[in-house]
């Protein structure tokens, strides 16, 4: 869930995820860069100049939001505090004890 794709792929013209009808042939050719990237170096390289050239152009202002649960009660058990807010979604693992 951490692959670059699913961020990255809303200015890629075409892609249904691209609300803002982005059309930046530079920003295409980056995205198909990266994402056929073996090196990580040159895949980071792609996406870092993906990023730069829709901040320039203003296509996408990022704002803050975030989700994240917070586990206060020692009756949750097996709960593990995800490093992002994409994994650990379904907590199909966690149970909460009787005591």
């Amino acid at each position: 869930m951490d692959d670059p794709d699913i961020i990255l792929d809303r200015y890629v013209f075409g892609d249904p995820g691209n609300w803002g009808r982005i059309n930046d042939p530079v920003v295409g050719d980056l995205y198909s860069r990266q994402a056929r990237a073996i090196d990580p170096a040159e895949r980071k390289t792609a996406i870092i100049e993906l990023q730069k050239r829709v901040l320039e152009n203003a296509y996408y202002l990022p704002g803050l939001w975030w989700t994240r649960r917070v586990v206060h009660s020692t009756k949750v058990k097996n709960y593990v505090a995800p490093p992002n807010h994409y994994s650990n979604q379904k907590l199909q693992d966690v149970w909460l004890s009787e005591d």
